[in-house]
């Protein structure tokens, strides 16, 4: 047996405007909840990295402690409790204060 759909005649097609104010309304909820806080703490990162400098106590992405012996464009050299290690800029998590050490 076939059994055909029937559909309505009479009924109004969609508003194309208000799919439009839906998927915009979606996309700048999306915009403010999720990419505009990920920016933000993306620019603090980036200026922490820059702002390190030589004699900083400063804790790694990865958890480790150490201070900032000498720096370059790109790379950092933390003195650590075993050595000496170099590190991407990027890599430094957290600067550390006097009250941090433990």
């Amino acid at each position: 047996m076939l059994f055909a759909l029937q559909t309505d005649s009479t009924a109004p097609a969609g508003n194309g405007l208000s799919t439009i104010l839906l998927f915009g309304g979606m996309f700048t909820v999306y915009y403010f909840l999720f990419v505009r806080p990920q920016r933000r703490r993306q620019q603090e990162r980036l200026a922490l990295a820059r702002a390190v400098e030589i004699g900083d106590r400063v804790r790694t992405a990865s958890g480790l402690h150490g201070v900032v012996v000498s720096t370059t464009e790109e790379t950092v050299v933390l003195r650590l409790t075993d050595g000496q290690a170099e590190f991407d800029r990027r890599a430094i998590a957290q600067r550390l204060s006097d009250d941090d050490a433990s």
